[in-house]
């Protein structure tokens, strides 16, 4: 039998468990023991027969993600060493403080191979004595055949952080414990198999990758009723999917704005009451719940959105047109790769006020013409969507073959 870990470190949404669990469920399905290390093991939600065959574990915790007393932001990040540097990379007692604690659980579980998601210290920890396979997005698997991990599309030098700085502290922390040095920081990625899950057009590292993505992590439900436009009367309806946690300047204004333009359907998980309150009294549908894709295609032709990445290629195979209002750099880059492949609105790079924002809106979603060509769009998306979890356990499967 198999033993497989699965690791998940950074990052904060929902698409990191998606990604996992369907990764862990296909895995199950082949035969194999799965061991799950995540940065929140209580929120991972698998089927329910496999729940007692999957071993959950808690993993190492960056001091960038603490509530309180962690790792404080240099600036905004220029280029992925910049993001590590902001999570708390920014020591080598911290770093070999995360080696250590990934050799312990390495040790309780004995794996065959790992699977790190948005993962470098166990990517690193396991370097040279386990199978390993980097999964996650196009921001959070960067390439790393080059010298430095690459400036983000539309930033400029100077970084905040110089990554041979950076690169000093981790081999200082390997060399703690006995291990051989990286010659590059961007090889805190390198693995046997590194595998961005992403459409090419939302990858930002795209200018750098020598091999196709695979098609991203996608609900299961995204392919009923695909190809039904919206109710009648729904076209114009938007549909605001924006978690509080990290809301935008300005969000609770524009849904207010756009409710007095058109129909308004809104989902946003952690909103305080009196927030919430101010919704419902201006017309917006607030629901406390999450919405299936089917139910979002049939009420509303548009999407509002803070541009997590899962949400926005589901908006593209189901046929919605964007607006993204992003919160972070990853978000941030999606929302620039969007709007560059005309595929959305990059609300954060127009600097207008929430009234104006809310015209343009309204403006798009009536325009006939652009619904069906965001329609026919869909159809191509959903003809590259895919099932990589699949994929990641055929990769699996053969380099342990190679290996035996």
């Amino acid at each position: 039998m198999v033993r497989v870990l699965l690791g998940w470190e950074l990052g904060g949404n929902s698409g990191h468990l998606r990604r996992l669990g369907d990764i862990a469920s296909c895995l199950v399905a082949r035969g194999h023991e799965v061991h799950l290390a995540l940065q929140r093991p209580t929120t991972i939600r698998l089927p329910a027969a496999w729940r007692d065959r999957i071993d959950l574990w808690q993993a190492p915790v960056w001091p960038g993600l603490w509530r309180s007393d962690g790792t404080r932001p240099l600036g905004e990040a220029r280029a992925f060493g910049d993001v590590l540097a902001n999570l708390g990379l920014q020591s080598a007692d911290v770093f070999r403080g995360l080696l250590r604690a990934w050799d312990g659980i390495l040790a309780a579980v004995r794996p065959d191979a790992v699977v790190a998601n948005f993962a470098p210290a166990l990517v690193a920890g396991a370097r040279g004595r386990i199978a390993r396979i980097v999964v996650g997005t196009g921001f959070t698997v960067p390439p790393t055949d080059g010298p430095v991990f690459p400036l983000f599309p539309g930033e400029e030098a100077p970084r905040l952080v110089a990554e041979e700085a950076l690169l000093a502290l981790v081999n200082r922390a390997m060399a703690g414990l006995g291990r051989s040095p990286l010659g590059r920081l961007p090889e805190l990625f390198a693995a046997e198999a590194e595998l961005p899950a992403v459409f090419h057009e939302l990858d930002p590292h795209a200018a750098h990758r020598h091999e196709e993505p695979l098609p991203p992590f996608l609900p299961a439900d995204l392919d009923a009723g695909a190809e039904k436009p919206p109710a009648p009367g729904r076209a114009e309806a938007v549909f605001a999917y924006l978690p509080a946690s990290g809301l935008p300047l300005g969000a609770i204004d524009l849904l207010v704005a756009l409710s007095r333009r058109m129909r308004v359907g809104a989902v946003v998980p952690g909103l305080d009451r009196d927030r919430a309150a101010q919704l419902v009294a201006a017309g917006v549908a607030l629901s406390e719940h999450p919405r299936d894709w089917p139910g979002i295609r049939r009420d509303h032709g548009f999407m509002l959105c803070a541009g997590g990445m899962g949400t926005v290629s589901s908006a593209l195979v189901t046929g919605l047109d964007l607006a993204i209002l992003p919160g972070g750099i990853e978000q941030r880059l999606t929302a620039r790769a969007a709007a560059a492949a005309g595929l959305g609105l990059d609300l954060g790079a127009m600097r207008e006020p929430p009234e104006r924002l809310a015209d343009i809106i309204a403006a798009r979603a009536a325009d006939a013409d652009r619904r069906g060509a965001v329609r026919e769009r869909a159809r191509s998306f959903r003809a590259r969507a895919g099932d990589p979890a699949s994929v990641v356990a055929s990769r699996i499967d053969a380099m342990l073959r190679r290996n035996s």
